[in-house]
């Protein structure tokens, strides 16, 4: 079983689920409802399924979705604590929009283990330091 990441077929098979994620996304943004999500985690399914008959361990994947915004980002569910801060920066980085409230319920969504704090404390100091910077841009 291919298990690389960084694998050639790895990265196709990859490659290949964004694909079809896209074509169940299109092009923007939009409402995020139960219909959708059911059919992306059923292409992910698939996928992972079709994967493992190629040979490819693909790994399991989590969404952290913010209907209101229509925003759906897939990362790999092993992730630990430290990564899943890293993410939790990015994310609050590429989504200024998202309230506080949201980033916390999308990420205990996708990682129910996860505790409030471990999610807040990143983002409120991004935030923090992301206003401190421009109210001195030096």
């Amino acid at each position: 079983m291919i298990t690389d990441e960084n694998a050639p077929e790895m990265v196709v098979a990859h490659q290949e689920l964004l694909r079809r994620l896209g074509s169940v996304l299109g092009s923007g943004y939009g409402r995020v409802d139960k219909s959708l999500m059911q059919k992306m985690f059923d292409i992910v399914k698939t996928h992972k399924e079709q994967s493992r008959t190629k040979g490819i361990d693909f790994p399991a994947l989590v969404a952290v979705v913010v209907p209101r915004l229509g925003i759906v980002e897939w990362s790999r569910a092993d992730l630990d604590i430290s990564s899943i801060r890293i993410k939790i920066v990015n994310f609050v980085r590429d989504h200024p929009t998202v309230s506080m409230v949201e980033m916390v319920a999308a990420f205990r969504a996708a990682w129910p283990s996860i505790k409030p704090d471990d999610i807040a404390a990143p983002a409120d100091s991004l935030a923090k330091g992301l206003m401190k910077k421009a109210q001195n841009p030096t």
